[in-house]
């Protein structure tokens, strides 16, 4: 499906992944942007991002879908090779950018 227009809400929330370099879980994308965005269009706007190829999604060892930014991805094709860490002993999730 993809994005066909760069909307406010779109432009919002890549900007919260040009300030955070690591993983973000779409439950800490939809706090930031609570007032901003709403739920829905927040997971609209995500599947409509992994569709394109801009960021793509890792579950946890909890279910939660965490989402980074693709680096040479396309619509048809996800090529990110980095590991995502999340420690077993108190959770941190690290995005690896090797």
């Amino acid at each position: 499906m993809g994005i066909r227009r760069k909307t406010e809400a779109a432009t919002l929330l890549l900007e919260e992944f040009k300030k955070d370099s690591n993983a973000i879980s779409a439950i800490e994308l939809i706090k930031r942007l609570d007032q901003k965005i709403n739920k829905t269009t927040v997971y609209r706007l995500l599947d409509k991002l992994e569709d394109d190829g801009v960021i793509h999604y890792f579950l946890d060892t909890k279910g939660i879908k965490w989402y980074a930014t693709c680096s040479d991805c396309s619509k048809t094709q996800h090529q990110d090779v980095h590991p995502h860490f999340q420690c077993t002993e108190c959770g941190y999730r690290r995005l690896s950018r090797n």
